[in-house]
């Protein structure tokens, strides 16, 4: 049992220090990428974008999605004037 416990700890020691010497490893890498933009701001040079750069498409709805959007406007606008409609009748009175 005693054995058990030392294996144990001996891996959580392990795993522990592997932790850390994988996120000091990304926290310079990190603030390797921010000295460089610092140097590129104060030289007053033009910043190259990085290449892996997530870019979100413009998404063109298909006929069932324009039917749904022309629906959806057609109520919102049926609703608004009747509310519309219904409020100046108590208004006025």
């Amino acid at each position: 049992m005693k054995r058990l416990v030392a294996d144990v700890l001996l891996i959580l020691i392990i795993v522990c220090l592997g932790k850390m010497v994988i996120n000091d490893q990304d926290y310079s890498s990190i603030e390797n990428k921010i000295k460089n933009f610092d140097q590129q701001v104060s030289n007053n040079r033009i910043i190259d974008k990085p290449d892996n750069i997530v870019r979100v498409n413009q998404i063109e709805e298909n006929f069932a999605g324009q039917l749904g959007n022309s629906i959806s406007d057609m109520i919102y606008t049926i609703v608004k004037e009747s509310v519309n409609t219904i409020s100046n009748i108590f208004v006025e009175n």
